[in-house]
């Protein structure tokens, strides 16, 4: 915000701080926070999902952390997972399977259909991934890095949920 004076001024809530006054204050506060050898603490935006695997391997807890390139690697549900390929979708747990050229890149919404060749690939865990238990005569799918919920008779989507693991 600026003033007549064409000078920063931060307002805040019944303290009026110029530019000046704010940067001294930085600068007091990181002298403080050094010579005390007390670290602030830096706080970073990560989405992360913590993913528990049930007997694939070993019981263990691993933390997908989604803004780190390689977050899959170690995990037993990734173990041949090599990064997106071209013309194929992959599962955890399963692994790369093809995908017909016209449900490549597909947004997968709720209402449409999912193909019978992509059926097969059920969540075994989905309480692992933060989704909610299938009512009874649904399944909950991947499609490529989706999880759908679909009925188990008809493929009809339920539910989509995007960017899943």
């Amino acid at each position: 915000m600026f003033h007549s004076s064409r000078r920063l001024v931060i307002t805040l809530p019944k303290f009026r701080i110029g530019s000046v006054q704010a940067s001294t204050g930085l600068l007091l506060l990181i002298a403080i926070t050094t010579a005390t050898g007390t670290p602030v603490k830096a706080q970073a935006v990560r989405h992360t999902t913590i993913i528990s695997a049930p007997r694939m391997v070993q019981n263990r807890t691993v933390v997908v952390d989604r803004g780190r390139p390689g977050w899959w690697r170690g995990h037993p549900a990734f173990a041949y997972y090599h990064g997106p390929r071209h013309g194929y979708y992959f599962a955890p747990g399963f692994g790369y399977y093809p995908v017909a050229p016209r449900y490549v890149n597909v947004v997968w919404r709720v209402g449409g259909t999912l193909p019978v060749s992509m059926r097969n690939y059920v969540v075994l865990n989905p309480a692992g991934f933060g989704l909610a238990v299938a009512p009874a005569g649904h399944v909950w799918c991947y499609a490529g890095t989706n999880f759908v919920l679909i009925a188990r008779t008809s493929g009809v989507i339920v539910q989509s949920v995007a960017g899943g693991w």
